[in-house]
């Protein structure tokens, strides 16, 4: 088998290849980029996982019990705000009709006293005649 060199178009040859080699050194340098990314993420990563401290396991997990024992006791708070808020209307309906009671009761007490003057002016009035009567007859 002999290969031809003499059809072949050297120039367009070498621009394919300046071309390829072009593409092949922008590739590299994205990788270069993405490889310096990807080290310094690990970086970071090692960096976190080592740290110790605030973000321990044994603080996490006493976070996590404080916030347990929080809303235990904002639940508590506002059952016992319903509760009481309860307690007051119906606190405030009952001494509102107790004060209509007390009213009401003023309001007969009254009645009773004008009628009680009104028998007691009777009264005296029936006595002196009576001993208008007595008198005559003696």
């Amino acid at each position: 088998m002999q290969t031809n060199f003499e059809n072949v178009d050297y120039e367009a040859l070498n621009k394919s290849t300046n071309l390829l080699q072009y593409k092949n050194a922008k590739k590299l340098n994205v990788l270069g980029r993405l490889k310096k990314k990807i080290s310094g993420k690990h970086e970071q990563l090692n960096a976190i996982e080592k740290k110790i401290g605030h973000f321990s396991v044994r603080n996490v997990n006493k976070r996590d019990r404080r916030a347990v024992k929080n809303v235990m006791l904002l639940h508590k708070s506002e059952s016992s705000k319903t509760l009481l808020t309860r307690k007051v209307q119906r606190l405030t309906a009952k001494s509102t009709c107790l004060t209509k009671e007390v009213n009401d009761l003023k309001v007969c007490l009254t009645e009773l006293q004008k009628q009680n003057e009104t028998m007691e002016t009777k009264y005296d009035d029936l006595l002196g005649r009576c001993n208008i009567e007595k008198d005559k007859k003696l």
